[in-house]
């Protein structure tokens, strides 16, 4: 993100969280960062398979951050039969997806 704020926008990063390992870490670092600044608002640029566990791991730490997901999914266009069939690609979203979700359900409100 920074790379992008500098090279496509010319405005240089005011803060950077360089420590976390994943996620969860991310958020906890970046709330900490962030609430010494007096920010209690951001805007979560990740992608759109990762938006919702995002969220849900800022609004733990207090932090509200607005949605903005970038998208992943090519247009919609005739597909041709092979691409109808199992393959790796599909097979790497399918973890991805259930990656996602286990994350999301650790991190679900206890009803």
């Amino acid at each position: 993100m920074s790379l992008a704020l500098q090279t496509s926008f010319a405005t240089p990063p005011k803060w950077i969280e360089g420590r976390s390992r994943d996620t969860h870490e991310n958020a906890v670092f970046s709330a900490e960062m962030l609430r010494r600044a007096g920010v209690d608002t951001v805007v979560l640029v990740t992608h759109e398979y990762h938006q919702r566990r995002g969220l849900a791991e800022f609004a733990a730490t207090g932090i509200r951050a607005i949605p903005a997901p970038v998208t992943l999914a090519p247009p919609d266009r005739d597909r041709t039969f092979l691409e109808h069939l199992p393959n790796a690609g599909s097979l790497r979203l399918s973890a991805l997806a259930l990656h996602e979700l286990l994350g999301y359900l650790v991190l679900a409100p206890k009803e």
